[in-house]
């Protein structure tokens, strides 16, 4: 979902995925800023499976500004900054919804780039996508930590919205009040 809203801003770009673009990720290693936009499925048990991003992490080579738009832990985007010190790694939060995935990238109603350390080249990278992102009404460059939390409670105050509604709607049921 992720990266089918990235590609529809990015139409021309190089693109990899094992299903539907299984043979590009030479033009994907070839580009200078590459989003990676892997799943990272949360287990409560386990907690997130970062397999498919170590698996891409793994496979660029040369230097490159790395955008990592999958849902992880604060600290994650600097363990990689530290794991890959090569690349300049950024988190750039997704805030998407399933059946709008595409129009919610293309106007964001926030725009937010984090790095992975506070430094001028690592600043420029971030100024240089957030130039290349959809605009946004409010935009934000602040550490990858930070941007990994503003995702991070996003997706909490999504969840206590839905939550309470559900709430809601349980006690109308119960008391005959029309929902």
């Amino acid at each position: 979902m992720v990266g089918g809203a990235v590609g529809a801003w990015f139409k021309k770009a190089a693109k990899y995925s094992p299903r539907r673009f299984p043979n590009g990720w030479n033009d994907v290693d070839a580009s200078e800023i590459v989003f990676l936009c892997v799943p990272t499925p949360y287990k409560r048990a386990t907690g997130y499976d970062y397999r498919a991003l170590e698996a891409a992490a793994k496979r660029l080579t040369g230097k490159k500004i790395v955008v990592l738009k999958s849902t992880v832990l604060p600290g994650k985007t600097a363990e990689l900054q530290k794991k890959y010190p090569q690349h300049t790694w950024l988190f750039n939060p997704e805030f998407l919804r399933d059946k709008t995935a595409v129009q919610d990238f293309l106007k964001p109603d926030r725009q937010i780039v984090g790095m992975a350390k506070n430094t001028a080249s690592h600043r420029k990278a971030a100024q240089r996508v957030m130039k290349l992102l959809p605009n946004a009404p409010y935009k934000a460059i602040t550490t990858s930590t930070e941007a990994e939390m503003i995702k991070i409670f996003a997706n909490a105050f999504l969840a206590t919205k839905v939550v309470f509604a559900n709430m809601v709607y349980d006690v109308c049921r119960q008391t005959g009040a029309d929902y």
